[in-house]
């Protein structure tokens, strides 16, 4: 997969649990995804510490450091 298809799978991703159309995800809205993606561990803490502006909310950028972080964590884990 290229740079501009992961681009878009993100993207496309965090429309589709942006459920109320806000622009952001609630964190209910990211702990339902990284549960959708096979995610087990305490996510909710997990998620509270990503929120950068302690706002309760991810913007798309915030959702993009978090995909980010996760992939390097799943390399390191194969």
């Amino acid at each position: 997969m290229d740079h501009n298809s992961t681009a878009f799978s993100i993207e496309y991703a965090f429309k589709d649990y942006d459920i109320d159309n806000s622009g952001f995800l609630a964190q209910t809205e990211l702990v339902d995804l990284l549960f959708d993606c096979g995610v087990e561990a305490d996510v909710e803490d997990w998620v509270a510490g990503l929120d950068t502006n302690e706002d309760g909310q991810f913007s798309f950028q915030e959702f993009k450091k978090i995909y980010n972080k996760l992939m390097k964590e799943q390399k390191g884990t194969i």
